[in-house]
């Protein structure tokens, strides 16, 4: 097995482009589809050397990753492919809004998410906290830090909604011009009230809402580390009393992100590995995908492409029609 040229592979593209193609990239298809990450690691190897010099087209490159994947796998993968194809189709009424929030380990995992499924541009939601300041100098809780007081969490959930709906209408304006499938917003200020909200003022939108929130005692060992990283251990020891009162509106707001959760359709993952945390997440979004297409008439298609490839084409003719 050699990889060492593995930089000069690629998808030949419609009009004489070529996307260049790593193994990194074909992870992220084979983690998406299910497997590993240790197992989609090896098998990205395996399929970069099967690709000729010449390049592979897309659905040469579609076939070749599917032909390393298990039933269940094949069926993920068709499921995502087709459901990006649909939902930058005319068939098409909506994006997929995917939201993150929760606490320690978004940006992480948006950072994988991103790479994995190609998504252009992520919302980093907390960073309109500096707009509101420039908005609402008077607002004096957005200029403090998020965990200093119980009701600063609380105050500026209240000036978010807003900014949350002007940026919706925002994103499905440029979707209505440019058709992206899916608009991925990171941030902690996401509660299951907001999308309670959100779902019935926007009822004619697909969202997947996703946060991470492990036990209390995990988030509060994973805030100690971070802060240690930060602001050095002698800094913890030398203001103890006031990391413990941090601590206790982490607390604070682990219970209000989760307040009626049960009435939300956000979904919780708690797993304490990334590994099984990034399984989860993509386990999740195949069910929501799944939701979607048998919504939509494009679940038969995708059984329809599984058991023949060569209808694709057709499918694709069947997303110009509205």
């Amino acid at each position: 097995m050699n990889t060492s040229g593995f930089k000069t592979k690629f998808i030949r593209l419609p009009f004489g482009f070529r996307k260049s193609i790593s193994p990194m990239f074909i992870t992220g298809n084979l983690i998406a589809s299910g497997l590993t990450s240790e197992k989609a690691g090896i098998i990205a190897t395996y399929i970069i050397d099967d690709i000729p010099p010449e390049g592979v087209s897309e659905p040469e490159f579609a076939d070749l990753v599917m032909s390393y994947l298990p039933d269940e796998g094949k069926t993920r993968f068709l499921t995502l492919d087709l459901m990006k194809k649909f939902l930058v189709s005319p068939r098409s009424k909506s994006p997929l809004f995917m939201f993150l929030g929760g606490f320690t380990g978004k940006t992480f995992l948006t950072s994988y998410v991103q790479q994995h499924l190609g998504i252009n541009r992520v919302t980093a939601l907390d960073d309109e906290k500096y707009a509101m300041r420039r908005e609402h100098p008077e607002r004096t809780h957005l200029f403090k830090s998020t965990y200093e007081e119980p009701d600063v969490f609380d105050k500026t959930l209240e000036d978010y909604y807003p900014v949350m709906k002007k940026r919706i209408d925002e994103n499905l304006q440029e979707y209505f011009d440019k058709r992206k499938w899916t608009y991925f917003w990171e941030g902690i200020y996401f509660t299951a009230d907001i999308l309670i909200r959100l779902e019935t003022e926007y009822a004619d939108i697909d969202i997947f809402p996703v946060f991470l929130i492990p036990p209390f005692e995990q988030i509060k060992e994973r805030y100690i580390i971070r802060w240690m990283s930060e602001l050095g251990k002698k800094y913890i020891e030398e203001n103890r009393q006031q990391i413990d009162r941090y601590i206790d509106n982490v607390a604070h707001i682990r219970e209000v992100i989760l307040r009626n959760v049960e009435q939300s359709p956000c979904v919780i993952l708690e797993a304490e590995y990334f590994d099984d945390v990034l399984a989860q997440y993509y386990s999740a979004l195949h069910n929501k995908l799944s939701i979607v297409a048998a919504r939509e008439g494009v679940a038969d298609w995708i059984a329809a492409v599984r058991a023949d490839r060569s209808r694709l084409q057709e499918y694709e003719q069947f997303l110009q029609k509205t």
